[in-house]
Parts: C-alpha cells; sequence; structure tokens
C-alpha cells in the first residue's frame, strides 16, 4: 500500500472492476452473460421449468443462510422496498410500534409509518447524526420494531442482536437490504421478518423483493385484519372456509406478479456461486477483508475519516467516509475517479454527509480494493487545495451569538483563530432580544452560540450562512430541520467541557453528602456504588474522579460495546434499568424524543436506599411530575441537577428545609462555566468553522 500521505505519481495499474457501488453492487467474479445461458427465457413464470427456477433459488437461499427449518422464504415484487411495505401494511397496527433509524431508508419506514399508514403509538428512536447508532435499547419487548441492520447510507451496523428480547411480544422486522449475506446477523430467531433485494450483497438485478418470515410473522398475519385498503401486490394471506390463512404459495415460487426470469436465473448464478466459495461463513470472510483494507487505508491517512468512528458499528458493505476536502474538490475526486474508469458510482447518497461511499461486499476482489488506495492517495494529491486554497481567501463573517458572553479571554482566543484564517468576528454578546439576533445575523456566513437558540426565523434572516457550531454538547437549542432545509450545516463541540462537568457533578455529590455543610454529620462518598447511563467524555470524566475516590463504577451506553466499557475500567450493564440498582446514578444523554421524560418513577423507585441521581445533561430527560411524587414518598432520595427544572418549586416544597441538601439546583446551566470550558468549546467551534470552510471537514456535523 502507498505510504501515509497522498501520492503525486499516478498508478499504473487500475482496478480490475471498478463497480464500487453501493447498489446496484458488483456482479460476482467471473460474471458473463454465459450466466444465464439456462434461463427459462420465453417461458411462463408458472411452467414447470418456471416454477423449479423459483422453487431452486428459495431453497438455495433457504441452505446457505441457514435458516430455521421453519422459517418461509418468498419472493415479491418492487425489491426491497415493495418487501418492507408489503410487511409494514400487512402487519403493523396491532400494537404499538418502535422504529429505530440512523440514515436515510430507515428515516422512510418511519415516515411512511405516520403520514401513510398513519399509525398511532409510534415511537421514533434515532441517533443525533450520520455515523451513529441511536439507544436500541429504548425498545419495548411489548412493541413491534422496525430497523434496518445495516444503515446503507451512513456505514453504520448493528453491532448484535443482543438488544431484542428472547420472549418479546411484538414482532422484530428487519430491512437487511445490504447486510443479509455480507454480515453476521446473529440467531435468525431474534428476527420475525426479514427483508432484502438481490441486487445489494450478491450483485444480482433490481427489481425483486426477497420476504423471510417466522412462525410467529405468520401467525400476525393469519390474526390481525389490517384497518386500510390491500393493495394485491401486497396481499399475503387469503380468505378460507378456516378463516383467513397465508398464501402459501408465495413461499414455493408463485408469485404475487410476473417475475423476470431472467433476473431470477442471475439470482441463482451467484448463489451457486456462493454455496461454490463455501457458503455463507465464505461471504462474511471476503466481505470483512475487504473492509480491512480500506480501514487500513483510511487509519494510515490524516484526509480521510470513517463517518462511524465505532469500529463494532461500523459496516464491512456500505463503508461511508468523510474527506477533509471543500466541496468542488471532493466532486472533482469523484469525477476524476471516474473519468480514469478506476472508481464508479461512490458518491456519498445524497441525503448523507459530503463524502464518498465504497462498496466491499463479497462480490469485490480484494485486489480491486487495494489497488483502489493507490488511486484514492493519487487523486486526492491532484485535487486538494493548497494551504491558501480557493475558499482560504475569500471574506468570511462569523457571528459571536451569546446571550450569555463567553470569559474574555475565550473570546479573544476565538478573535485569535477567525482572524487567523482571515474572516471577520462580528460579536453580539450579551444581547437581550430575538430582535437583536435576527438584525445581526443578516449578512454572516457562520456562527458560533452556546445556549441561544437558532430558529428558523434566524436562518430565514441569514441567507448567506453556511453553518452554526454550538459551542458545546447539547444542540437542543437549534433547529437541525429547518438547517437542513435551508442547507445550514449544524455541529456541536463535543467533550470540550467534560472535565468542568465533571468537578461539577463531584462538587454537588459532597455538598449533598455534607448535608450543605450545616453542621450536622454526614457521609463518606468512599467504596460507594456509581452507575453512569451514557459513557463519553462527559462521563468517563466524572468516572475518572469517582476512581480516585475508590468507588464502585458501572455503565450503560448503546453505541459502546460492553468490553470497551470495561477497558475504560468501568463494569458494563446491559440496560438502563440496570443502573438503577446503584446508589449514585449520573445521566449523560441528549435530549431527544426517546430520552424525553425517560428517567421515571418507576426507574426513581428502584434505587436502593439512599439514592441519589445527578442529571447534568437535560433537565426535560426527567419525568419532574412523578419526580415530585417520588421526593414525596422516599425522604431518603436525592436530585442533583444543573438547572432548576420547571417543577423546582414543587420539588423544593416536597423536601421542605431539606433543599440545596436532598435536591440541589443550579440558578442556571453551570456546568461548562469555567475559564478552561470556556476556552475549550469557543476556540473548538472556531476551529471547526475553519475547517469547514477550508477542507469541508463535516466530521461534527449534527443529523436533522
Amino acid at each position: 500500500m502507498a505510504g501515509t500521505g497522498a501520492s503525486e505519481k499516478k498508478p499504473e495499474v487500475r482496478p480490475a472492476c471498478p463497480n464500487f457501488s453501493s447498489g446496484p453492487c458488483a456482479k460476482r467474479p467471473g460474471w458473463s452473460q454465459e450466466a444465464l445461458k439456462d434461463g427459462c427465457v420465453g417461458r411462463s413464470h408458472r411452467s414447470a421449468l418456471g416454477k423449479a427456477k423459483l422453487e431452486e433459488s428459495i431453497d438455495l437461499t433457504h441452505e446457505i443462510l441457514g435458516l430455521p427449518k421453519d422459517y418461509l422464504v418468498g419472493i415479491v415484487p418492487a425489491s426491497d422496498t415493495g418487501a418492507m411495505e408489503m410487511v409494514m401494511w400487512s402487519m403493523l397496527g396491532e400494537r404499538p410500534v418502535d422504529i429505530c433509524h440512523w440514515e436515510s431508508f430507515g428515516k422512510g419506514w418511519y415516515d411512511d409509518a405516520v403520514k401513510e399508514l398513519k399509525l398511532e403509538n409510534v415511537t421514533e428512536i434515532t441517533s443525533e447524526r450520520y455515523g451513529e447508532l441511536p439507544d436500541l435499547s429504548r425498545t419495548s419487548p411489548s412493541h413491534d420494531i422496525v430497523f434496518t441492520y445495516n444503515g446503507t447510507t451512513s456505514g453504520v451496523k448493528v453491532p448484535n442482536t443482543d438488544w431484542i428480547s428472547d420472549s418479546r411480544e411484538g414482532l422484530t422486522i428487519c430491512d437487511a437490504t445490504s447486510a443479509i449475506f455480507g454480515m453476521d446477523m446473529g440467531d435468525w430467531n431474534k428476527l420475525d421478518v426479514i427483508t432484502y433485494s438481490w441486487q445489494k450483497v450478491l450483485g444480482g438485478e433490481g427489481g425483486h423483493g426477497m420476504l423471510i418470515l417466522s412462525p410467529r410473522a405468520v401467525a400476525r398475519l393469519e390474526s390481525f385484519q389490517p384497518p386500510r385498503a390491500m393493495p394485491k401486490i401486497f396481499r399475503l394471506t387469503k380468505t378460507t372456509k378456516e378463516g383467513t390463512k397465508l398464501n402459501a404459495g408465495i413461499f414455493r415460487g408463485e408469485t404475487i406478479n410476473t417475475p423476470s426470469m431472467l433476473c431470477v436465473e442471475d439470482y441463482i448464478d451467484a448463489l451457486k456461486w456462493a454455496k461454490g466459495l463455501g457458503g455463507l461463513g465464505a461471504l462474511l470472510k471476503r466481505s470483512q477483508a475487504n473492509a480491512d483494507v480500506l480501514m487500513k487505508f483510511v487509519d494510515s491517512r490524516p484526509w480521510i475519516h470513517s463517518l462511524c468512528s465505532k469500529d463494532e458499528c461500523r459496516s464491512n458493505t456500505s463503508m461511508c467516509f468523510s474527506l477533509d476536502l471543500p466541496a468542488d474538490a471532493l466532486k472533482k475526486m469523484q469525477k476524476t475517479l471516474e473519468q480514469e474508469n478506476v472508481a464508479l458510482d461512490i458518491g456519498a447518497y445524497r441525503d448523507a454527509p459530503a463524502g464518498l461511499r465504497i462498496w466491499c461486499g463479497s462480490t469485490v476482489e480484494t485486489k480491486d480494493l487495494e489497488l483502489l488506495t493507490h488511486w484514492l492517495d493519487w487523486t486526492y494529491a491532484q485535487v486538494k487545495p493548497a494551504p491558501q486554497g480557493p475558499l482560504a481567501g475569500e471574506r468570511r463573517t462569523v457571528l459571536l451569538a451569546t446571550e450569555k458572553a463567553f470569559a474574555a479571554d475565550a473570546v479573544k482566543k476565538i478573535q485569535a483563530e477567525t482572524d487567523a484564517a482571515g474572516y471577520t468576528l462580528k460579536k453580539l454578546e450579551n444581547y437581550k432580544s430575538k430582535e437583536e439576533l435576527l438584525e445581526a445575523v443578516q449578512g454572516v456566513d457562520a456562527m458560533i452560540i452556546r445556549s441561544d437558540i437558532v430558529d428558523a426565523a434566524v436562518i430565514e434572516k441569514a441567507p448567506g450562512l453556511k453553518i452554526v457550531v454550538r459551542a458545546g454538547a447539547g444542540y437542543d437549542n437549534i433547529d437541525l430541520p429547518s438547517c437542513h432545509k435551508a442547507e445550514v450545516v449544524a455541529m456541536n463541540t463535543p467533550g470540550q467541557n467534560a472535565n468542568a462537568v465533571a468537578e461539577l457533578v463531584f462538587g454537588m455529590m459532597l455538598t449533598s453528602a455534607r448535608n450543605n455543610y450545616d453542621g450536622s454529620s454526614g457521609f463518606e462518598l468512599t467504596g460507594r456504588s456509581m452507575a453512569f447511563y451514557g459513557f463519553g467524555a462527559v462521563a468517563r470524566a466524572v468516572h475518572k474522579i469517582a476512581k480516585g475516590f475508590n468507588m464502585q463504577t458501572f455503565a450503560y451506553d448503546p453505541f459502546l460495546h460492553p468490553a470497551q466499557i470495561t477497558e475504560m475500567g468501568a463494569t458494563p450493564v446491559t440496560s438502563v434499568a440496570d443502573l438503577f440498582k446503584y446508589q449514585y446514578v449520573s445521566l449523560h444523554v441528549p435530549l431527544t424524543p426517546e430520552t424525553k421524560q425517560s428517567i421515571n418513577k418507576q426507574l426513581m423507585m428502584s434505587m436502593p436506599k439512599g439514592g441519589v441521581l445527578i442529571n447534568t445533561a437535560r433537565a426535560e430527560v426527567i419525568h419532574e411530575e412523578e419526580m415530585v411524587e417520588v421526593l414525596k414518598e422516599r425522604p431518603d432520595f436525592c436530585y442533583l441537577c444543573d438547572v432548576a427544572p420547571k417543577s423546582s418549586e414543587k420539588m423544593k416544597e416536597a423536601v421542605g428545609d431539606r433543599y440545596m441538601k436532598r435536591v440541589i439546583f443550579t440558578e442556571k446551566k453551570m456546568g461548562a462555566q469555567t475559564l478552561e470550558a470556556n476556552n475549550n468549546a469557543g476556540v473548538a467551534a472556531a476551529k471547526q468553522i475553519v475547517g469547514f470552510f477550508e477542507k469541508g471537514d463535516l466530521r461534527f456535523q449534527l443529523k436533522a
């Protein structure tokens, strides 16, 4: 492989196959039209030969995947989209639904469920940004669960299915189109419905969907009558004298509509190729070897970054990358690779952050990917801007809009960053009205904010705005949909205030443990237990201090593998509920539809005697009315919160003279209110703005 930097020397050897598209994907190695010579062309799909071909494709699918014997496999219309829509229209509505998504196609299933099927009781479980997995533990075993196993447009996969309950009441419905045949999907019994299409991992042709049903899924079809008209191509059941029954013929090759027998033959060819390699295990091995080539390359280059930072969640089929290039240079790079017939169709999906998406499924040859890396080095060298690139010379205006101003030293350092880039820093500090902000944003290219509100009205007043950066971790003050609509990039600066928040946590803990120093006896923290909901930068900073107090520490983070938590010194637990077995529980989760009011009475009441809940995240993650009830019913329970909740007066009334002992609230959010945190977050925001304009760096972009 080439060195650690971009190469000026043009490579001499091209990949044998330049097809690295993420759908339709590359044909299997050695494929030619000769593979279709035995196809049932010009014949009816209902003929003995036609039906035999369809049955063969079903049987080979079942065999290679190693599905349970009682699982059914069928061929349905309209690719994976048709299969998923067929399932949603036929099965959803019997009970509440949790829809998990972290990229474009999963978001489409959520939108269809809410806007087209108009289902009630739908819970959206999503991630903060592209490249991250949502908290899958928020799903309920009593609900139906819809999710994509691999986010084709984000390069993020589900690491395992351990989060799916074996005793679930609802169905799990899995869109597996860029995962199946490409990655280990674990125990098939965890999945009740599986959909995919031929044109992904096996490199087949488009237009046909595959549907796999468990006995539980069949039972739902035969017992649930959807309250909606059912198009013919969605009908999976038929009415008999015995009642509604599965149309079993679909799963014996009796398709709903006429399939392309040429495509069927192509699918059979791909299945036979897979079987000849050694089956599913061989396919997975090829795909992982391909992914390893790209990650070895990316890890040794400072200018290209995996959109997914967590190894266990990173896709090994549709691999997505961001590059330190401005938009025009990135487009030129893609065009050059295409003109050289080196790599075709590898641009990021239109809704994803700009970058590259390279397919590493088993039909791609490892050698071709190795050759591609040399060309990536060369094309980057051709298109990368000079140190004073095309964007560096442009005059940019950055608005520092802070209703609560940064410390003077922080502002000075922000100014230094913008001055060095040749930008103008416009300051609006300690402003008193929304009108002042609306006037100030006119004519600016970028904004740095703290807890300031950036909504549709602000964006409308700033037609030239390209980026807004929240100096801090929380970002619920930014209207992300409005930013996305106006093509404004939104970012935060995670981790910059971690130590400041951690010290505040222990300040509140000590104040509470010593009864606010009123002269009465308190207790020591040494040897006590502390659990973390979320184990990101702030939680790990708190954890570091906790270990100094010789505390026992536990953590749950859906984005981390338990082994990672163990490696960082805490004991992993398997659910949010497990955290509340310990005396101190510290919350480190963002405010999302899933986390809002998620900390409820049941969790709080399950804490041991002397339980202390610490919240430096957002007040809204607590169910405040239920918190009031807990404080009244449990005189031993304590709540420490960095910002007064809306129900603060009720909580104070519930604890009486124990306020600032049992419950402690800061008058305003104080976690990042240190000179050091001010400097860190403000300077990081300025650096990210410069990186965005000069290099096209989108690593901290938030997802709408």
